[in-house]
């Protein structure tokens, strides 16, 4: 088993869409199910019957034969918040060696979303907050202080894996 089998990435998307003023959201989990396979997964949550008839109605203006169902898996998420609490409940199922779940888009630093020790995860936090304060107040540049943060990010979370899974573990283990 690899370090990387242990975190699993959720990212989220948003895009304006047809409809004046629409915002539409989905999300996805991603990581390593064994050392050569990498595994992605859409965020569902099952349809509303709000949702089931507004899908059947545009269906039917477009003439599709599309019949949608209260229940039925939809991908399509009301906000981030939806994003995040469908993604919280559904990632452990999908990747059961999964120990920590972070957001992003698959780089680092990132937001932490669960991990085993919650001071680790709060110090995790503390730090890419400060780069995202700072990035976002430079406009993203890498700066000597940024390329600091990050490095002290993946420094400390490295460790933190380490100590989760020791070199012997790994190398014992399939």
């Amino acid at each position: 088993m690899t370090r990387e089998c242990r975190v699993v990435f959720l990212r989220i998307t948003t895009w304006r869409g047809y409809s004046l003023g629409a915002t539409h959201w989905s999300g996805q989990l991603s990581g390593y199910v064994s050392e050569d396979e990498h595994k992605s997964v859409k965020i569902t949550r099952p349809m509303t019957s709000e949702e089931a008839v507004a899908t059947n109605k545009c269906a039917h203006e477009e003439g599709l034969g599309i019949m949608a169902h209260p229940g039925d898996p939809t991908d399509g998420l009301r906000d981030e918040q939806d994003v995040l609490a469908t993604g919280l409940d559904m990632w452990q199922d999908a990747f059961p060696m999964g120990l920590i779940l972070v957001s992003s888009g698959g780089g680092y630093p990132a937001r932490v979303l669960v991990a085993p020790d919650e001071a680790m995860k709060e110090a995790l936090n503390a730090i890419y907050s400060t780069w995202e304060r700072i990035a976002d107040t430079e406009g993203r540049r890498a700066s000597p202080i940024t390329l600091d943060l990050i490095e002290i990010w993946e420094s400390l979370f490295d460790g933190y894996l380490d100590t989760l899974i020791p070199a012997t573990q790994m190398e014992a283990t399939p």
